[in-house]
């Protein structure tokens, strides 16, 4: 009786180990592979950010703020909204943008330098308005760049603008 009592618990102990190591072994398989997506993420990633911004200039160490920012196309003829926070602070990213845009092929229609500057540039079929405020956190980031990309339309009409009685 008390072989085979031994015998059980020894059959039992060796399925428990089994089970321990399956287990194991299938949570080493998964963090094995949220590894590798981690990789192919951050890979693709850069590849959206190269192909999403194009041949609109960026300060150097920029981050690119994902969560805020809308994209819709890619390649030259992506639009809507970038948010980009640079470790620049807002006057040196201003003299950055207005002198890298153009060297872009890009052509400045306005700007206008204060708290909250903007910038406003034109290129083939596309407007892109720039706005540059600073961060007040205490962060890495000294400034936020709100970059908005439209298509230019053929068919928009001048605007009219209403009749003044004297």
């Amino acid at each position: 009786m008390l072989i085979k009592l031994k015998s059980e618990y020894l059959q039992s102990f060796w399925s428990l180990k089994i089970s321990c190591m399956g287990i194991i072994l299938v949570i080493c398989t998964g963090c094995s592979t949220v590894a590798i997506n981690s990789v192919d993420q951050k890979t693709t990633d850069e590849q959206t950010e190269t192909i999403m911004v194009g041949e609109v200039p960026i300060p150097p160490s920029s981050f690119i703020d994902e969560e805020n920012t809308i994209v819709l196309g890619t390649g030259k003829n992506w639009m809507g909204r970038l948010i980009i926070k640079t470790p620049m602070n807002s006057q040196d990213s201003f003299s950055f943008l207005m002198n890298e845009f153009p060297k872009a092929g890009w052509t400045v229609l306005s700007t206008i330098k204060a708290k909250k500057s903007t910038l406003v540039f034109t290129k083939d079929n596309r407007f892109v308005n720039v706005s540059i405020e600073s961060i007040m956190l205490n962060t890495k980031y000294k400034s936020l760049i709100e970059l908005t990309a439209i298509p230019k339309s053929e068919d928009l009409e001048k605007p009219v603008l209403p009749k003044m009685n004297k």
